[in-house]
This record gives C-alpha cells, structure tokens and sequence, in this order.
C-alpha cells in the first residue's frame, strides 16, 4: 500500500498480508512487523504465513536502512499504523508490535512510548538487555526481561 507521508509529502509504502479466508464483515487482531536494516516491507510480509485471526502489516522505515525507529522511523510507524487501523477492520483491543534486529530496537522504542495502542509488545533477541529492569506498565512492578519476552502494554488485552 503506498501513502503520500504528512511528514514530508513524500510517497512512502507498507505491506499487508491479509487473513487467511479473510471476512470484511469480521473484526482482526493485527500484528504490525519493524523490519531490521536493509530489509524492505514487502520482504518481511513474505516471511509470515497467513494467519486466520490477524492482518500481519509491516511499515518501511525510509531508505535502504532506515531511521532506526526513532525520530522519523517512529513518525513512519504512526502514519502507517492510523493508515491500517482506518482501512482495515483491525479489533484495537488486539494489536501487537513485534521485530528483531533494529525492528527490535524500534518495537523497544516505540512500545515505551505509545503503550496505550498495544495489547503486548514483543522486541526479538532481547539478549543484550536480559534481567535489564524495565518500568513497562504503570500498573504493574518493575519486570526482569529474559530474551524472548512479551510487554505488555497499557491498551487493553
């Protein structure tokens, strides 16, 4: 799908990989996908296998590495995440956030700084940072994260 950004009025794109036997008449959960340095959207899409209870969407973060997900990575990110949750019919109590490598890093990123529009959040290969604290969700204590954990974020589960 391409849109025109209102970051810069540049024409920028994301991939949808729709449910399998998808019903416009039914709500999804959906699964948005940061993809790491130097894979484009439409790559990533193709690693996932149709799901029958979920939209997989995964945005391009700019040039062939991006932006990490911060600054306009992130302004990327929300652009293409109101984009979906206008079109599609997304269940937004069942939204997820997830990517490895520099995806990982932004899934980081912006899970802490956008809680309430996830369900969970789930940074891959989190080895670096296993037994970090985290402060993830004011209603909760402190989380000791191990290398595959999911966050929980502040939107409804």
């Amino acid at each position: 799908m391409t849109f025109v950004s209102k970051i810069d009025h540049s024409v920028q794109y994301y991939s949808i990989r729709y449910p399998k036997n998808y019903d416009p008449q039914k709500s999804y959960a959906a699964i948005f996908s940061l993809h790491g340095a130097g894979v484009e959207a439409s790559l990533l899409a193709s690693q996932y296998s149709s799901k029958d209870w979920a939209f997989v969407i995964t945005p391009t973060n700019r040039r062939p590495y991006g932006f990490d997900w911060q600054d306009w990575g992130r302004l990327d990110f929300l652009e293409v995440y109101d984009l979906a949750v206008k079109a599609l019919p997304i269940d937004q109590e069942r939204v997820y956030l997830s990517g490895g490598s520099m995806g990982g890093q932004g899934t980081w990123h912006i899970g802490l700084h956008h809680p309430s529009l996830f369900a969970l959040w789930h940074p891959r290969r989190m080895v670096d940072v296993a037994c970090l604290p985290a402060f993830c969700d004011a209603t909760e204590p402190d989380v000791c994260l191990s290398g595959n954990s999911f966050v929980k974020g502040t939107g409804k589960a």
